[in-house]
């Protein structure tokens, strides 16, 4: 498993099951198998509980290259605090 993967993997682990999550389209399934899972690239989703994004995977075009600038733009500043990030891979939870 590379770094990247491996990353993915940790990333993924943050979100607990049974959760809501927002997510770039390589971790939608995965994450599907046990959680609420959302498309970031859809409109109209709800708020979910953690964002998992995946900066190098995204399918964005052009690809995002500040990935918490991005989530801050989508959503107003201090909603999702972010919890975990390696390389391109982030975690962001909800603010409560």
């Amino acid at each position: 498993i590379g770094p990247h993967v491996a990353a993915a993997d940790a990333a993924m682990a943050q979100v607990p099951d049974g959760a809501s999550v927002l997510t770039t389209l390589d971790l939608l399934a995965p994450l599907a198998a046990r959680t609420d899972t959302y498309w970031i690239g859809n409109s109209g989703n709800p708020r979910t509980q953690y964002i998992v994004f995946d900066g190098l995977n995204s399918d964005y075009s052009p690809a995002i290259k500040n990935v918490p600038a991005f989530i801050t733009s989508l959503y107003p500043a201090g909603t999702y605090t972010e919890i975990y990030s390696t390389g391109d891979v982030y975690v962001f939870r909800l603010t409560r």
